[in-house]
């Protein structure tokens, strides 16, 4: 969303023409220094959507592990 006007009791709510992530709006952005942009553009080559899953899913999996271990004692 881009923008609302209140018109009367209602909000007219503008929308862009093509969603964007935050990564590219910080990309697109004037004021950004070309060196964060550099160093971003490097670490975001360098993620990878799988590998950052697998590793929730483990962190996930520990949590649950400590909940159903010391969760639903009553003191």
């Amino acid at each position: 969303m881009t923008g609302k006007v209140k018109i009367h009791s209602r909000y007219q709510r503008h929308y862009e023409k093509r969603a964007k992530t935050p990564y590219t709006r910080i990309l697109e952005h004037p004021a950004v220094p070309d060196t964060v942009k550099t160093r971003l553009r490097e670490e975001h080559t360098r993620l990878n959507p799988l590998v950052l899953k697998r590793e929730i899913e483990r962190q996930i999996a520990k949590v649950y592990a400590v909940q159903k271990r010391y969760g639903n004692r009553r003191r």
